[in-house]
């Protein structure tokens, strides 16, 4: 509607005050209006705020609800079997007692996953009755060990009571939603044993110069053999070959040490060129020769061992004298070095995601490192002894690594592949009667050899590890 007009004259006094009120009026009304516009401004700003003080925590919700749901999906794969090995846990005792509960894992699963499990098998003996507790006075002790083979996972419980010991084990189907490994077809590992002997053996490496043999007459091989006292020479005919026992002594060279031996002690055999060869030991290194006699001269030394062969030539990590693992220390050919913490053994894998470093830690742990040192995963289960090969299966490039444990147990080598910076088991275990003590790759980086303390026997021998592609 339209404003009504003015009917007063200009003349008229009534006017001019009229007027003047009326341009009062309208200037007033201006100030409002302007006034009021930017109050609609603030209304739109926190009509939009209040939405998304509304809409954002509901939305948060819903995303930490969605993980808590993964994370809750994850964990119920363990809780019926956990459920079960309890029942059987649980059938040897009677609660309620105290109880301590220890898990190893020798596995190929994470180290999230063994959590879970352990959370899990808790839980479930909690609820029925059983107390546990940290401490070692505890009435029962149970170690739980977790394991695989080609089937599925199988659980170990050993449960001591006392001088009584019971165990408990079941097998487990691997998750549909998360299979443990990732690649493409099994591998399989090819042992051989190639020599024993009844002294402890350090190392064990066969010549590829073999001795020329007269014509007609079958070439022989020969073989250095590292043990505490001496470096032997050994040799044998193409027909003896396949019998680890038909290697012959030809020479023997004294290893001088001019300290005593740390416990466990390690040593390292490095074949080079035109006869020659090399040994180190804990806070020493010989040079050696085998023609025109073998000879060895020893002296002590703090240089740095070879690491790794083939895979990355020139790279020698620095050797604890008085003890059986190298400090941290890594250098390599062009002088620069990297400082980790110590560690038994090494690899170098390369993967889709890059190269990285595998040490096998103090604390029955891998580590799982860039080539800038930083921490990118880490592996339960492993033992000490741990190599890196390069292979024509699969990604070309495989970790062989033993179970953790100690001494006095049998042992087994796995092969794995890393795939996502997890460490996915790609074969069968290989059996050791005894623990293996060390594992070296040969030169060209494409075998290893694995010296292992047989515990029935009591000899040592020396086995050579390959991987072949398919079962």
């Amino acid at each position: 509607m339209r404003p009504r007009p003015n009917t007063l004259k200009a003349s008229d006094p009534r006017s001019q005050s009229n007027l003047t009120s009326q341009a009062c009026y309208n200037q007033v009304a201006k100030r409002y209006a302007r006034l009021m516009r930017f109050p609609r401004r603030i209304l739109l700003l926190m009509g939009a705020s209040f939405f998304v003080a509304i809409l954002l925590p509901a939305a948060g919700a819903a995303g930490a609800q969605l993980t808590l749901s993964r994370t809750r999906a994850a964990a119920d794969n363990w809780t019926d079997p956990a459920a079960e090995l309890a029942t059987k846990i649980l059938s040897h005792i009677a609660p309620p007692l105290t109880a301590t509960v220890s898990q190893r894992n020798f596995s190929s699963l994470g180290e999230d996953e063994a959590s879970q499990i352990r959370r899990a098998l808790r839980s479930e003996l909690r609820h029925r009755g059983l107390l546990l507790t940290g401490s070692k006075q505890a009435a029962i002790e149970i170690q739980v060990t977790l394991s695989e083979n080609v089937e599925g996972y199988v659980w170990v419980a050993e449960i001591r009571n006392g001088s009584s010991r019971d165990v408990a084990m079941i097998t487990v189907a691997r998750p549909e939603a998360g299979p443990p490994r990732s690649v493409a077809e099994p591998l399989s590992i090819r042992k051989i044993r190639i020599y024993e002997q009844s002294e402890p053996m350090l190392d064990f490496a066969v010549l590829e110069n073999s001795v020329p043999a007269p014509t007609g007459t079958p070439r022989a091989a020969r073989a250095l053999v590292l043990s505490l006292h001496a470096v032997s020479l050994y040799e044998k005919d193409e027909e003896a070959r396949k019998n680890s026992s038909g290697w012959q002594k030809r020479e023997s060279a004294p290893v001088l040490r001019l300290r005593s031996w740390p416990r466990d002690p390690r040593g390292r055999l490095i074949i080079g060129r035109e006869n020659s060869f090399s040994v180190n030991l804990p806070g020493a290194k010989c040079k050696g020769t085998l023609e025109p006699a073998l000879k060895l001269d020893c002296h002590e030394s703090d240089d740095p061992w070879p690491l790794v062969d083939g895979s990355l030539p020139g790279a020698a990590a620095y050797f604890a004298a008085d003890r059986n693992f190298f400090d941290g220390r890594i250098r390599f050919e062009d002088g620069h070095e990297l400082k980790l913490a110590p560690f038994f053994s090494a690899g170098y894998v390369r993967s889709k995601g890059g190269a990285m470093w595998l040490l096998a830690g103090l604390d029955d742990r891998a580590q799982l490192l860039g080539l800038g040192a930083e921490s990118l995963a880490k592996i339960g289960g492993w033992g000490s002894a741990i190599v890196s090969l390069q292979t024509a299966c699969q990604s070309g490039g495989q970790v062989l690594a033993n179970r953790a444990g100690d001494s006095s147990q049998a042992d087994a080598v796995l092969a794995y592949e890393i795939v996502n910076r997890k460490a996915e088991a790609a074969s069968a275990p290989v059996e050791f009667p005894g623990p293996v003590t060390e594992l070296w790759p040969v030169a060209d980086g494409s075998a290893a050899i694995a010296i292992s303390h047989n515990l029935k026997t009591g000899t040592y021998e020396a086995f050579r590890l390959s991987i072949s592609c398919g079962q």
